[in-house]
């Protein structure tokens, strides 16, 4: 999540129109309300059984030099690419491309590519049924309050059977919670946002794919970061 807020932070910070005091001040506000809130909700609603923490993964040394070496050097291009093109729009294209370099290598990137599309749709149909329902009385609060709960709360239980970390249920979770918190204007209905994330989202996803290939070939040319993936 570091690289997520550093790339994000980053490239938002180098335009002239974003102030930079309310970005990092926002960012640590957001950290310490989501702590806050998830102690008190486990405080509320402890777990019924301990939680085990996961297997162990035994890495060797190439493994290690190429999970880094790729991670590292497509985060780095997909900033630069978003730098060039002057993509300040596109926030959601950028976390996806990040996000699913969590695996940090070629077969993960790809299932964790396939779970960001899914999720992604998923939630941009409910939002395409919420905004028909609504049609123009989106301001109402009181309206949109229990179908954003609504969306919300079957994403969360998604992502809380998954068990898989950035799944279908997380992706969902942070669309909904960017379209509605983000994009939602009074008078202004969510259609052209829906359809351009879904299609921002997947060219992001399709061109960061391409680039964790190439990389991954590269790296494998050489013994001390080659790491194929046995069955």
């Amino acid at each position: 999540m570091g690289v997520v807020c550093q790339s994000t932070m980053l490239n938002f910070m180098s335009y002239p129109t974003s102030n930079w005091h309310t970005l990092m001040f926002s960012n640590i506000e957001a950290c310490v309300m989501a702590v806050a809130l998830s102690a008190l909700l486990n405080y509320l609603i402890p777990d019924v059984e301990p939680r085990q923490p996961p297997p162990r993964i035994e890495k060797d040394a190439a493994r290690i030099r190429h999970e880094s070496l790729l991670s590292g050097s497509v985060a780095t291009i997909i900033f630069v690419v978003f730098q060039i093109c002057d993509l300040s729009d596109s926030l959601s294209a950028l976390m996806a491309g990040i996000l699913i370099l969590f695996p940090m290598h070629y077969r993960g990137a790809v299932i964790s590519s396939i779970w960001r599309v899914v999720g992604v749709v998923l939630a941009c149909l409910y939002i395409l049924v919420v905004q028909l329902l609504i049609y123009d009385f989106s301001n109402h609060m009181v309206l949109m309050m229990p179908l954003i709960a609504l969306g919300l709360a079957f994403s969360a239980r998604l992502h809380v059977m998954e068990k898989v970390g950035a799944g279908v249920g997380f992706a969902s979770i942070t669309t909904i919670g960017i379209m509605f918190g983000q994009n939602l204007h009074p008078d202004q209905d969510l259609i052209f946002s829906d359809l351009y994330r879904i299609s921002s989202v997947t060219i992001s996803l399709i061109v960061t794919l391409t680039l964790v290939f190439l990389v991954h070939r590269i790296l494998n040319c050489f013994a001390p970061t080659r790491f194929i993936i046995s069955e």
